[in-house]
């Protein structure tokens, strides 16, 4: 299982407030992450990324998008 945490640079949420969903594989975390979230007819894009492994805790990637 795999958490993703997304957000802007300038506005971060942070902390949990960051968080957008739980995936059971990177890659599927990895292509929300490049989804970003949709708002009724608008698509609101992310800038930066992490992704952290439950079962360790550890992030196993982070980026810029």
């Amino acid at each position: 299982m795999y958490a993703l945490f997304a957000g802007k640079v300038y506005y971060p949420g942070g902390g949990m407030n960051d968080y957008r969903g739980t995936f059971p594989t990177k890659e599927d975390a990895m292509t929300r992450a490049r989804q970003g979230e949709v708002y009724g007819e608008f698509t609101f894009h992310w800038e930066w990324y992490h992704i952290v492994y439950l079962p360790t805790m550890e992030i196993v990637e982070r980026g810029m998008l």
